[in-house]
């Protein structure tokens, strides 16, 4: 099984972004590096989805779980910030299944060795059974600074 570069997208200033369309592989890693303009949660839609279609269970720097049922946001990747977060996750996209999505992120918070940064990890899933063939990258508000990039690698 060989990893290949699948998608590479980059933030324009202007609110989240989405890649263009790219080949359907059932095994997934993304990369997704972000500088938002104002301290706001950051998601990941898959096909720009916004049914009720996602559950999931996230945990912030350790803390009690959460979870989320029946949600249209998506995939919570960051927990907001101005500072800049990067993100490494997986998701698995079998036709006719279920997509299941697990992620980790890190956000700089205040620089210096004064301030540990914030983390979060996040599973869950998508009920549509459509292929992934785009990801959007969505903020609650503000915008996505240029220096944002998602970047995606793929095999089957």
């Amino acid at each position: 099984m060989a990893w290949a570069k699948n998608i590479t997208a980059d933030g324009d200033g202007t609110g989240g972004y989405t890649t263009d369309s790219y080949t359907e592989k059932k095994f997934n890693m993304f990369m997704a590096y972000s500088v938002n303009t104002t301290s706001n949660a950051q998601y990941l839609r898959p096909n720009s989805d916004t049914g009720l279609q996602y559950a999931t269970r996230e945990n912030n720097n350790g803390g009690t779980d959460g979870t989320a049922t029946s949600s249209s946001t998506g995939f919570q990747f960051t927990q907001g910030s101005v500072t800049p977060s990067f993100g490494i996750g997986y998701f698995c996209d079998i036709a006719s299944e279920e997509k299941l999505f697990i992620s980790f992120s890190i956000e700089q918070e205040t620089a210096g060795a004064g301030t540990a940064p914030k983390r979060r990890e996040t599973v869950g899933k998508l009920v549509d059974t459509t292929r992934i063939t785009s990801m959007e990258i969505n903020v609650s508000a503000g915008n996505n600074t240029t220096d944002s990039n998602y970047s995606s690698l793929g095999t089957d």
